[in-house]
């Protein structure tokens, strides 16, 4: 219900101002939320002139139910009792509680009535063929509004516009063969920086984009070797990225294939609106948490940061450095300092920041970057912040980047996608339930007898269980792969389990062209 009502208000949003990122007046936002399907007086709206998107959304969801059968699927008492007494409503007991409105004023009540009558039946209102008519008004409403919204899709190709479901995976034909000569529809592409922490940090990178019209996108992963990275410390295989639509609240795709060493996504043909996509980890390999080894020198004899530090932080400010435009931006610098000590950066902190050390167009510069550890490592002498920064991006004492993945993200589009924000942050539970929703939806049967699924690709295998009627206690064998690594998210032998939505079991990454992963499952009930 929630991402049927969200994906009616998005429609309406771009059918009134053609472009997410536009800003909307109050009586914009009056019509937006009426055709979006909820009622309201423009007085409900306050004194607020002008609305973001987020807000716009914010106050919709704010504004109670009033399509009926929703109403009445909250509330099946009510649903019984319309059916048990066929609620009718006497029109003359209505006509005097609509002249005691004093927002309404005779022409409105005398409409009202007018149009109450053509559903009475001596004096009597059934409220049923009332209720029918009104959704069933409401109905056509929205199906003109999504009409006309996809007639202003001008830039998707005739053949498409009629499509009922704009979002699904292209038909085997239109997919992408090779990397270096893609397909004639892909004329537009952005590429980002990311990363993914591998120690025991839950908090991921999300990439947020609009897309103002339907349009087919292709994601692509590219892991990138740094100079502070150990050579026999590498990621392959152990990432894959999602695909996330914020207005459906599901999952489309998933990195799945391997072209020239990097990660692709199929080719899906998206419906306007936001999505995300972020970097998960499939936690085949374990961080490496302890060193046994000397501590690398921070600070030399003279008080100044070392050669080797400084390199690393150098290398640091390009992890950070998301657009690659040689500069840290507000939103860049707040995720360092978000994963290095938890804190936002304020408005007033970063003021300083830009007022005291060089910064160009409001955004801080590498010099700086480097200046602004010296001046820590002055102020704290025993360089313990230091060292706990280091250690979250994943550097360990010697100053090799041994629990960090870097990688780049490129999406491919048919026309200009429109970047948003970054988010660090732990995925919600709704993007949990919907990445184990993806994988059950598409995996297949291992055992006819029990409710467990395995889903794989190119390069990595996902074991799904549920949704389970029964509780099983359930051990999953698999001492004849080939090839692999496996990671169990979850103690099988020992929990009886019991899953209302899909759950993930198990993880597995290649580590060779020639890999299998065979389960065998075993149940007792």
């Amino acid at each position: 219900m929630q991402s049927n009502a969200k994906r009616r208000f998005v429609d309406a949003y771009l059918n009134e101002v053609g472009d997410m990122r536009n800003t909307v007046n109050r009586l914009q936002l009056y019509e937006i939320v009426i055709t979006a399907g909820k009622d309201l007086l423009i007085s409900d709206l306050g004194a607020t002139d002008y609305y973001q998107f987020n807000k716009a959304y914010e106050v919709f969801e704010q504004l109670p139910v009033t399509n009926f059968l929703e109403i009445m699927g909250q509330n099946t008492e009510c649903m019984n009792e319309i059916e048990r007494n066929g609620q009718f409503i006497e029109l003359e007991k209505l006509s005097e509680s609509l002249n005691k409105d004093e927002e309404l004023n005779v022409d409105e009540i005398k409409a009202a009535l007018d149009f109450l009558e053509l559903f009475a039946s001596y004096g009597r209102i059934d409220c049923r063929k009332l209720f029918d008519e009104f959704e069933d008004s409401r109905s056509r409403l929205l199906d003109v509004v999504a009409q006309e919204f996809i007639n202003k899709q001008v830039a998707m190709p005739k053949k498409l516009l009629g499509s009922e479901d704009l979002q699904r995976k292209l038909p085997e034909r239109m997919k992408l063969q090779q990397l270096n000569s893609s397909t004639p529809m892909f004329t537009s592409q952005i590429t980002r920086r990311a990363f993914r922490v591998m120690n025991n940090d839950d908090r991921i990178l999300n990439y947020h984009f609009i897309l103002n019209q339907s349009q087919a996108v292709c994601i692509m992963c590219e892991l990138l070797t740094s100079n502070d990275q150990p050579t026999d410390r590498n990621y392959k295989n152990d990432i894959y990225v999602v695909l996330y639509d914020t207005v459906e609240e599901q999952v489309i795709t998933v990195t799945m294939k391997i072209v020239e060493d990097k990660y692709m996504s199929e080719e899906c043909l998206l419906k306007a609106g936001e999505y995300i996509i972020s970097v998960q980890t499939l936690c085949c390999l374990e961080s490496v948490m302890d060193s046994k080894r000397y501590e690398m020198k921070l600070v030399g004899s003279d008080g100044k940061l070392t050669k080797h530090f400084k390199m690393a932080l150098m290398n640091m400010f390009d992890l950070f450095d998301f657009d690659e435009n040689g500069k840290l931006s507000r939103e860049e610098f707040d995720i360092y300092n978000t994963l290095a000590s938890d804190e936002h950066v304020l408005d007033q902190e970063w003021e300083i920041l830009c007022r005291n050390f060089e910064a160009k167009d409001g955004e801080l510069l590498l010099n700086s970057f480097v200046a602004l550890h010296q001046i820590e490592a002055d102020n704290d002498p025993s360089l313990e912040d230091t060292w706990m920064t280091l250690m979250s991006v994943g550097y360990n004492e010697q100053l090799d980047l041994i629990n960090n993945c870097p990688c780049s993200l490129t999406i491919f589009s048919e026309s200009v996608v429109h970047m948003g924000q970054v988010e660090l942050r732990e995925p919600t539970g709704s993007e949990n339930a919907a990445l184990a929703d993806y994988f059950w939806k598409n995996g297949h049967e291992i055992d006819s007898d029990v409710d467990v699924r395995i889903w794989k690709c190119d390069y990595f295998a996902v074991c799904i269980a549920g949704p389970m009627k029964l509780p099983y206690a359930i051990n999953l064998h698999h001492e004849n792969s080939k090839n692999v690594l496996v990671k169990e998210l979850t103690e099988l032998q020992r929990v009886p389990l019991k899953f209302i939505r899909p759950k993930i079991l198990l993880q597995a990454i290649a580590t060779e062209s020639d890999w299998s992963l065979i389960l065998t499952v075993e149940t007792t009930i």
